[in-house]
């Protein structure tokens, strides 16, 4: 709530300051976008990244490593391991083979918070929330899609890495 306060009480200031004085304009913005730049990277191994291909290079190659490999030499599956961890019950077990809700998604989209990253279509959890009514069926064709076919569309699978050179 407190941050919530800090937020508006933020916009107020700008709006005040902002509107009427284009040089605190260009000031917010010029300390904003060198508050959000990547200059540098630091490696696994402790080198520095200080241009852009290196940095670029260094973030595919972070990502690459969190993929895995396939195992080569895999001898079984623990299962006296597999069953100290919780598990399911019946009525669990069978649950994800049933029918998804509109009251199960719409749920889970209001569980997300309002300011959290927009998708690759540039619209953001709160653009959902809002136009609910319109997205749902969509929405609901596509997560119907997923659980009868088993496979999610691809483009729910990406993320996009910017890094960006800004020139002064």
């Amino acid at each position: 709530m407190e941050e919530s306060i800090l937020r508006k009480r933020s916009k107020i200031e700008w709006v005040r300051l902002g509107d009427g004085n284009n040089s605190f304009f260009h000031s917010s913005v010029r300390s904003r976008q060198k508050h959000k730049q990547i200059n540098r990277l630091i490696k696994e191994d402790g080198g520095v990244c200080d241009t852009h291909e290196a940095m670029e290079e260094e973030v595919l190659n972070f990502y690459k490593g969190l993929m895995g490999t396939a195992e080569k030499n895999l001898e079984g599956v623990d299962i006296a391991a597999i069953r100290k961890g919780k598990q399911l019950c019946r009525e669990q077990r069978i649950m994800p083979s049933s029918p998804i809700k509109e009251c199960e998604v719409e749920k889970a989209l209001r569980s997300i918070g309002d300011l959290k990253a927009p998708g690759l279509d540039g619209y953001g959890s709160k653009f959902c929330k809002h136009s609910w009514q319109v997205v749902k069926e969509d929405v609901m064709e596509t997560m119907r899609q997923f659980f009868e076919g088993g496979q999610m569309d691809a483009r729910f699978n990406k993320t996009i890495v910017n890094l960006l050179r800004l020139v002064d």
